[in-house]
């Protein structure tokens, strides 16, 4: 099997089996199957080999560690809203993310029980803590434009 072929929409999350993505596939797209959003992201991730998927899941653990740990700092230091840009910038790899829509995205990791639990397992009130950081990074950036 080539691992540099793209990804059939069947083995889109295979990579991620161990993290039970695929019981939630259903669900995102009933949610926001419609949006440009959803179909930009299942685009991209389309053209993705496996060798691809899983290097992004590799470096996300990492960045989610380096989340973690800079939750000692105020959610407004510049070295936390670097990591935040780099978070966006993340996001922005799959869909066009606006600020409104990233601050709800931060909301949602600290409201969904999934998500929190998912974020408070690198770190109890990472979930929390990254909502803020979301909510303070949007803030600054809604009012100098």
């Amino acid at each position: 099997m080539d691992t540099n072929a793209a990804q059939q929409p069947e083995e889109m999350y295979d990579v991620f089996q161990d993290d039970d993505v695929k019981q939630y596939q259903d669900e995102v797209k009933e949610r926001w199957g419609s949006s440009d959003a959803y179909k930009q992201s299942m685009k991209r991730v389309g053209k993705m080999t496996k060798v691809e998927m899983e290097k992004m899941k590799a470096d996300g653990k990492v960045f989610l560690k380096r989340l973690a740990e800079a939750m000692d700092k105020p959610v407004n230091d510049p070295e936390v809203q670097k990591l935040i840009a780099e978070h966006h910038a993340g996001i922005e790899f799959f869909y066009t993310c606006p600020l409104p829509m990233y601050r709800n995205l931060g909301q949602m990791y600290a409201e969904d029980p999934r998500f929190t639990a998912y974020y408070d397992a690198a770190r109890p009130g990472l979930a929390v803590w990254l909502r803020d950081a979301i909510h303070a990074y949007c803030d600054e950036r809604m009012t100098s434009e």
